[in-house]
């Protein structure tokens, strides 16, 4: 028994991070950024999206699509300006089941739109004048706010023909194919970037987007580019990985591709938890999902259920805290990327040309610091900052390429295609964001 507890205690500190480690993390993730806005060699993208930030007062009718990294969503939206907006109607498919899977080699570019255009015509009750936004949830080569073209799929998603091309251009042969041509693809975005924007126009005042769905990524409104940039943050190279990290990637579809993304994403997570059990109980392990874990741990699912074979009473503790263990990784994770980009927007931009701070100043500097934080502790990893952000848009002195217009954002109501996406003021489920008011929504 002691040796059991033992093991699965020190497989649990491996996947523990430290202060320090959190710290270091966050200095690196901001460093990154700025090196990826300023043109430099980094890990982390600045795609420019064209857009800046709603004012909440647009109004009309759109078609909303959303392509993830397992479902595809199409909604026909009613936005009512102040009055918020209404879902008039809802189509959700998954890309893979047991008769289809349109994430596959085998499937043509054709074929995998085809599916997506049948989805849009049952969404808007046949050819209707509609204008339509696109959320598409990979790294795309954007040089307007209306179009792109796929750099590279991820999430396991391997059909060919896709990438180098324009998305809505593709996505419009496949209306016409369909008899939709009245339809017309308007916007594209990535849905990180439709997170923030969706969170803005209903007035609140956050800055950056996070999702953590399938896969991960960020974004945050650029003060300096009057627009919202896209970091791709699941390519981010600063995440400390285990062997078990190392063998999950090592497995994938793209080894080296995305390594944030898998310590935090949901595709990856239940595989990390995986090749953990495998390695404690020195036996193979049948495949699992992230609801598993959830179900594991809330004691929805009994052990046996899970892997097929029974365990010990030990062995059964030892697993549900690894479940944890990993889990609060990726949380951990997440914090420390959020709080790095905190750091970049906080910083006071006039003091990069003044001359350096005596030793006092930064005592005092640091006191500040500490006393911007929720927490007491050095080690805390979310930053508060002085004034709330406004809800006015700054997009009115924006350049016009920046200026969001009805159509850019109109994609951004898929998002609420799910019932438990949550904004940071949902202390259920984005607890560790209420400490940065104003500043952050997430997607779960």
């Amino acid at each position: 028994m002691a040796d059991t507890i033992k093991n699965w205690e020190k497989m649990r500190q491996a996947l523990q991070l430290s202060g320090a480690e959190l710290r270091e993390l966050a200095q690196h993730f901001r460093k990154s950024a700025e090196d990826a806005l300023e043109g430099k060699e980094s890990s982390l993208s600045a795609l420019r999206t064209y857009l800046g930030l709603p004012t909440g007062r647009e109004t009309g009718i759109f078609l909303a699509l959303d392509f993830g990294g397992t479902n595809v969503r199409a909604s026909r939206i009613r936005l009512m300006g102040e009055q918020g907006f209404a879902v008039e109607s809802k189509v959700a498919k998954p890309l893979k089941c047991a008769d289809y899977d349109y994430t596959a080699s085998s499937k043509t570019a054709d074929e995998l739109f085809d599916f997506i255009a049948a989805i849009v015509k049952e969404a808007a009750d046949g050819n209707h004048d509609y204008k339509l936004g696109f959320t598409f949830s990979f790294a795309v080569d954007q040089t307007s706010a209306k179009d792109a073209s796929l750099i590279a799929w991820s999430k396991e998603i391997a059909v060919p023909g896709v990438a180098g091309q324009s998305i809505n251009g593709l996505l419009k042969e496949a209306l016409v194919r369909a008899g939709l041509d009245r339809i017309e693809p308007v916007a594209l975005l990535n849905d990180t970037t439709a997170t923030l924007l969706s969170s803005v126009y209903q007035h609140n005042p956050s800055r950056i987007g996070i999702v953590c769905g399938t896969g991960f990524n960020m974004c945050y409104y650029e003060p300096a580019l009057q627009m919202i940039v896209n970091l791709e943050a699941a390519g981010f190279d600063g995440g400390p990985a285990t062997v078990w990290d190392r063998l999950v990637d090592e497995a994938s579809q793209l080894p080296g591709d995305h390594p944030f993304e898998k310590m935090i994403g949901g595709r990856y997570l239940s595989e990390v938890c995986r090749v953990v059990f495998g390695e404690y109980l020195k036996r193979d392990i049948p495949y699992f999902t992230t609801r598993d874990m959830n179900e594991l741990i809330s004691g929805q699912q009994t052990t046996e259920e899970l892997l097929g074979f029974a365990v010990s009473e030990e062995e059964q503790e030892g697993l549900c805290a690894l479940v944890r263990a990993v889990f609060a990784r990726a949380a951990q994770l997440i914090g420390a990327a959020s709080f790095g980009l905190l750091s970049h927007l906080a910083e006071d931009k006039a003091l990069r040309n003044s001359p350096s701070p005596s030793k006092e100043a930064w005592s005092k500097r640091s006191k500040a610091f500490r006393r911007s934080l929720k927490m007491p502790s050095a080690s805390s990893a979310w930053l508060r900052p002085k004034t709330r952000a406004s809800t006015s848009s700054p997009t009115a002195t924006a350049p016009p390429s920046a200026r969001p217009s009805l159509q850019h954002f109109v994609s951004v109501n898929s998002v609420h295609r799910r019932s438990k996406i949550s904004y940071h003021r949902d202390e259920r489920r984005t607890t560790s964001l209420t400490s940065v008011p104003g500043f952050l929504i997430m997607k779960l």
